[in-house]
This record gives C-alpha cells, sequence and structure tokens, in this order.
C-alpha cells in the first residue's frame, strides 16, 4: 500500500515481480511523486506509475491492485470483520496535521501544467481503460455524483456513493444508468444495483459490474505520467 502526500496518490500493488517478493521503502521525491526502493535489487520505483524509473528492474511495472478510497463507515458496513491498520501510538506526532492537504496546494509544482489551463493542484479521479487514460476533476464528480462516459471509446460509469464521500467506477456493458437514492437503476431491465455495482433487484439480479481502477491524484502529477490523458469536461 503507498501514498504520496505531495501529489494525493494512493496507490496498492502487487510486491511480486519476476516471482520474487521485493520488499519496499520511501526513497525521495521525483518531480513531485515519491519513489520506492526495493531492498533485493535496489531498484527505484515511481509509486503513482509503479515503473521501475532506475536499477537492474528499469522498465519493469509492477501490478496494480485494486483498491477502493472510501469513508471508513461505509467500507465497515461493507466488509464486516475486516481488519484495519490503525496508527502507530508511537509515532503519532510525526503524521501531518489535518491541513496538510491546504498546506501542499501551497506549495510550488515540479510540473508546469500552464499550458493546460488547469492548476497544478487540481484534485482529479484518473481513469484508465485498455491503455487509455483520462481525467476527472474530483469536484465535478462530487458535484454530479453520477458521471456516465467514454474513456479511449470504452464505457466507464463513475458514481459516488449516498455518504457523499466514496467513489468507484464501474464498466457498464453498454447499459444506461439512472441514480436512485440508494443505489441506480438500468433502463434496459429496471433492475436495482447497490453501490457495490451489483444488482439486487429485478430481471438482472445476482449480476455484478466489473469495477475499474481508478485513483485520486493532483493534476500536475497526473498530467506528467500519463501524457496525452483525456480531460473530462462535463
Amino acid at each position: 500500500m503507498t501514498y504520496c502526500t505531495l501529489c494525493h496518490s494512493g496507490v496498492a500493488w502487487d510486491p511480486v515481480v519476476n516471482g520474487k517478493r521485493l520488499h519496499f521503502r520511501l526513497a525521495g521525491i521525483n518531480n513531485g511523486n515519491a519513489l520506492l526502493r526495493d531492498e533485493e535489487t535496489q531498484t527505484v520505483w515511481q509509486q503513482s506509475t509503479g515503473e521501475a524509473i532506475y536499477g537492474p528492474l528499469k522498465g519493469t511495472h509492477l501490478k496494480m491492485i485494486h483498491s477502493d478510497e472510501m469513508s471508513f463507515a461505509l467500507w465497515e458496513r461493507e466488509e464486516t470483520g475486516g481488519d484495519v491498520l490503525k496508527p502507530d501510538e508511537r509515532w503519532v506526532k510525526e503524521y501531518d496535521g489535518r491541513d496538510w492537504e491546504a498546506q501542499v496546494e501551497k506549495t510550488p509544482a515540479m510540473v508546469d501544467t500552464k499550458s493546460s489551463g488547469i492548476e497544478a493542484h487540481r484534485l482529479m479521479l484518473g481513469v484508465e481503460r485498455g491503455g487509455n487514460f483520462k481525467a476527472y476533476p474530483l469536484a465535478t464528480v462530487m458535484e454530479a455524483k453520477f458521471v456516465q462516459d467514454r474513456v479511449g471509446g470504452q464505457p466507464a460509469l463513475i458514481v459516488v456513493a449516498q455518504d457523499g464521500a466514496s467513489i468507484r467506477v464501474f464498466d457498464p456493458a453498454e447499459l444506461m444508468f439512472t441514480p436512485m437514492e440508494n443505489g441506480m437503476r438500468d433502463d434496459a431491465t429496471g433492475s436495482t444495483w447497490n453501490f457495490k455495482g451489483c444488482a439486487v433487484k429485478g430481471k438482472l439480479a445476482g449480476r455484478c459490474l466489473m469495477q475499474i481502477d481508478a485513483f485520486k491524484d493532483y493534476w500536475f502529477d497526473w498530467m506528467n505520467h500519463h501524457p496525452g490523458t483525456a480531460v473530462f469536461k462535463g
């Protein structure tokens, strides 16, 4: 599990490379994004892309493990009995304060985003489909709560949970949906679907949509590591 406080990117990576389990430590910063170094080969990896950029494994990519960034209350309801990584009381004083985002936004970005017309610290929801990338301004997504779009020609459905904080992205399988107070309804069959992307009532009950990997990232970092990315204008 990795998180970069300077660019807001939280990503889970499979630490097994070529059949060998690697162990990682924070190694530094590159253009505002954290660098990791594995102890076994001393290769340096980019946190938000999982790419090895220096060392014996240069050019290798870690495999992303799907994860959700969501409120604890909603996660607890969905995953009863799940484990929680608690703060280490010995190091509480070293943790960033609650105002860390506001402080980070005041720092100069290492990547120039002026030509894009988008502020460097605009928080985006980055989505990838079939090697194509698209960035969705998080504020726009949170206001809309429900976005049906296409990424590289492939459909994508972005849903904000009733808690107003948790977000998931699905492959709608060419179905069109209408939001409901506590879920959504597909227009083809009228089946009711929950926030897990599973139909719980109607003709399609028991069917679940495939979830698409997505994570929050400041624009300067997403733009830097995803050249040619599209940007949602809705």
